[in-house]
């Protein structure tokens, strides 16, 4: 009986290895060609032809091709290029190498018994480990899910870890005791990893959520700002006749500055006055706009220098946390400030992206605003969303504070 019982417990073991490698390829594939169940598929032939080879012939060179060939042609599932398939390979299978081997130089170190170790239970925890960690760091350099704390995710490695702890008390031997030990122990730490999962991908839609709120708002102050515009062309049309002929008398009695006048009234005229800016970006504009009217109702003097082009390489999420955020603190300081003055600019040279927001404040607020700030990260909003969306572009925040000005300096690079 000591022969089945070691092959269900290795069988085990690598079907949840193949399951990690699966977990691997996340940082590799981002968009398949085929249905998930034809995937299933492909890794169910995969755990097949390699658990055959290994326990028929035990031939090691067998092993290596029946765990390169077949993932190398899952690859196939996916829509990338042929050389990051290699390169996909190549590294999940050199990443398995590698856990093997730490597991075994920590074997010389701390006994585990023949279990967990010859049957593979060790290195397929480690390498699942090494995956989702691979996996999260993917995510939040692409920018995608990457709300919850670190912590979290440190507090998840005892999960492994433990289970290994767990494996070489109790795994003594092969029997069926340490077969279901086996199933509970990688069970749980797939439960608990997917949970996680589930949790993160909720907690990015409750983050989206909250943004998609805020921009609703900008673009219903944008179609105010619209019909205004809209309103101002519509009494311009009607009076049009006479601004002509007011404009005609004023270039024929050569009265040049009250001509010039008169045309800058008339485009005043054909914008809001609540309209700050006007880059084509309507995102930018909307979100802007609506900001920039909240202070203008505090009665804040407010000035604004943009050169922008239509399109930046900042993406429209991280664009509304990072100005969204910056000019809810200028607000928030100006609210308390008897002299209220806003100054707002936005540059785009040599793809670099230069943001400076400049207000003034009360000084003895200082500590309160900063506070303020404080408590706003815990919310998942405010200075610490700002950081993280500056690190994405791999530049740089500056905050200066003098006796009555409080400045904020951004430099964002295309990547």
């Amino acid at each position: 009986m000591e022969f089945p019982l070691n092959t269900s417990i290795y069988l085990i073991s690598n079907a949840f290895s193949i399951y990690a490698m699966y977990q691997f390829t996340k940082v590799f594939y981002t968009k398949r060609r085929a249905g998930f169940w034809w995937i299933v598929l492909g890794y169910a032939i995969f755990f097949l032809l390699n658990s055959g080879a290994y326990l028929l012939f035990a031939n090691p060179l067998l092993n290596i091709l029946t765990r390169l060939v077949p993932f190398f042609l899952i690859s196939l599932f996916y829509d990338t290029k042929m050389s990051t398939r290699f390169l996909a390979t190549l590294t999940i299978y050199a990443m398995g190498m590698l856990c093997d081997g730490v597991m075994y130089t920590i074997a010389q170190w701390i006994p585990f018994n023949d279990v967990v170790f010859s049957s593979g239970f060790a290195t397929a925890l480690v390498l699942f480990l090494v995956a989702l960690a691979a996996g999260k760091l993917s995510m939040v350099r692409s920018n995608a899910q990457k709300r919850l704390p670190l912590t979290y995710m440190l507090a998840l490695l005892f999960v492994p870890i433990g289970s290994i702890i767990v494996a070489n008390v109790g795994m003594g031997e092969y029997d069926f005791g340490s077969i279901l030990m086996t199933t509970i122990l990688l069970g749980i730490n797939v439960v608990v990893f997917g949970l996680y999962d589930v949790l993160l991908r909720t907690e990015t839609l409750r983050a989206e959520k909250e943004i998609y709120l805020q921009q609703n708002k900008y673009y219903a102050n944008q179609i105010h700002l619209l019909e205004d515009a809209q309103q101002n062309m519509q009494f311009l049309r009607h009076d049009m006749k006479n601004h002509l002929g007011r404009m005609s008398a004023l270039l024929q009695n050569q009265e040049y500055d009250k001509l010039a006048g008169y045309l800058q009234q008339t485009i005043t005229k054909m914008r809001p006055a609540s309209e700050y800016i006007s880059t084509g970006n309507s995102d930018l504009d909307c979100l802007i706009n609506y900001k920039l009217s909240l202070a203008e109702a505090m009665g804040a003097e407010i000035t604004v220098h943009t050169e922008l082009p239509q399109e930046l390489f900042v993406s429209d999420f991280d664009m509304t946390v990072l100005m969204g955020n910056l000019l809810d603190n200028a607000l928030e300081a100006l609210r308390t400030c008897p002299q209220k003055q806003l100054d707002l600019s936005l540059r785009y040279q040599k793809e670099i992206l230069n943001i400076g927001i400049r207000n003034t404040y009360t000084k003895e607020n200082g500590k309160k605003k900063r506070a303020a700030a404080e408590e706003e990260m815990l919310h998942g909003f405010g200075l610490k969303s700002v950081q993280q969306a500056v690190s994405n572009y791999n530049g740089h925040m500056k905050i200066d504070e003098s006796d009555d000005y409080y400045t904020v300096k951004v430099l964002l690079y295309r990547k």
